[in-house]
């Protein structure tokens, strides 16, 4: 099957979850058999790359006119590249900033197509008081209500949104995946607290600090360390960097990394005290196939993901206090520690590894195409956790800034 992905970033260049399990998607459908093209903006050119990796796409400008511009000409590059490559399927990822005219390149052509929805990059396009009526940023463009249909959900809240909110007509459920490591250390003394992602205040860093503050006051000689990985807002890291300096011995910030392991391997706790409608929490899978206990906001994603006592720990949104004693629970009892440790790992491990995720997807894209079940044998079914694709468990990390959080919880 031929795919063409679109989507507004690309690894190595990347906000967060979202275009990381892109990339893992695409390269699960190559080591498949697919023939695969992404399109993306032209951020960051690489000039190593896959040549089937096409950075040609405008991202949104702060002028009007050159907004404008910009999307015409992605929607001409689209239209393009569809003659040249004559998908089977257009998977079209976050689209935020390229457009939406350049899903009518696709439909123009009657290519099947899907979105995948990782966050709701459709927001600034669609008016949610008025369902699907979309404002149309190109004059050449009348107005049409565009069916964000079919869609692949990361999450049960996901799809209820997409529904009733966008009214997507066909939707799907599959959550992101990662790789299981086979073997996996994990820290028993000092604790070792870690948290992974965006710096700013939607990801609720600030949260994680105070609470361990508290801890450090009432525990003075219980030892641990806090372990910050991850770059964005520098205000906001300046701001945190000053809140921790009653603890500033045990807090490192230790930036972007290139290897996933750097960021897990002998954690003991991740703390995701987010403050963001969440759609899922990729670093959560990440933690729990590492054997890394996860504390988390107890709302959207992570709670569908977590479940309390069994594979980790939910506290209410926003609530250091209760951060701090779900710590503290966690600190002094070891045997829930290794517990929660263990059974993160046999979570992911049963629900969230990349094969049997990704299978399931493969399929979906397939049926939507129009392929015949009996097609399906044609492609290739090699073990996607082979030593040959371990390159991509420890897949390089390079944050790009980027104005588009998602709503905060209410």
């Amino acid at each position: 099957m031929k795919i063409l992905t679109v989507t507004n970033y690309y690894p190595p260049y990347f906000i967060g979850g979202y275009e990381i399990a892109c990339k893992e998607t695409m390269e699960f459908l190559k080591a498949k058999g697919h023939n695969v093209m992404v399109i993306t903006s032209d951020y960051l050119k690489d000039e190593d790359e896959d040549e089937n990796v096409i950075r040609k796409m405008k991202y949104s400008s702060p002028s009007k006119i050159q907004q404008k511009i910009n999307e015409y000409r992605n929607y001409k590059i689209l239209q393009k590249y569809i003659q040249k490559f004559k998908p089977d399927l257009v998977y079209f990822w976050s689209l935020r900033g390229l457009g939406l005219n350049i899903i009518k390149a696709v439909e123009e052509k009657n290519v099947p197509k899907v979105f995948e929805i990782g966050d709701f990059w459709m927001y600034g396009y669609m008016q949610p008081s008025f369902k699907k009526k979309i404002i149309s940023l190109v004059p050449f463009i009348r107005r049409k209500n565009v069916n964000i249909s079919p869609a692949i959900c990361v999450s049960k809240w996901v799809q209820k949104e997409m529904k009733t909110v966008y009214k997507s007509e066909t939707t799907y459920v599959y959550p992101n995946a990662t790789f299981i490591p086979k073997v996996t250390l994990r820290n028993t003394s000092p604790i070792k607290f870690i948290f992974s992602g965006r710096l700013d205040r939607e990801k609720g860093l600030d949260i994680a600090i105070e609470a361990l503050i508290k801890f450090s006051k009432k525990y003075r000689e219980s030892p641990f360390t806090f372990d910050i990985y991850g770059s964005g807002d520098a205000h906001f890291i300046q701001e945190c960097k000053l809140l921790a300096t009653p603890i500033r011995s045990k807090v490192n910030f230790k930036g972007k990394v290139d290897l996933k392991r750097e960021i897990y391997t002998c954690a003991s706790i991740l703390l995701m005290p987010t403050r963001m409608r969440e759609p899922f929490g990729l670093v959560i899978i990440e933690a729990m196939a590492h054997r890394c206990a996860v504390i988390a906001t107890n709302a959207y994603g992570p709670s569908e993901i977590i479940s309390h006592e069994e594979n980790g720990l939910l506290f209410k949104y926003e609530d250091c206090n209760d951060l701090f004693h779900n710590i503290q629970k966690l600190y002094f009892d070891r045997g829930l520690l290794k517990r929660l440790q263990d059974n993160a790992y046999n979570h992911a491990l049963k629900n969230y590894s990349l094969t049997c995720v990704k299978s399931k997807v493969e399929k979906t894209l397939l049926d939507i195409a129009g392929f015949k079940s009996e097609d399906y044998n044609d492609f290739e079914q090699p073990n996607f956790d082979s030593e040959s694709l371990k390159h991509l468990q420890n897949n390089s990390h390079t944050y790009v800034s980027s104005n588009c959080s998602l709503t905060s919880v209410k």
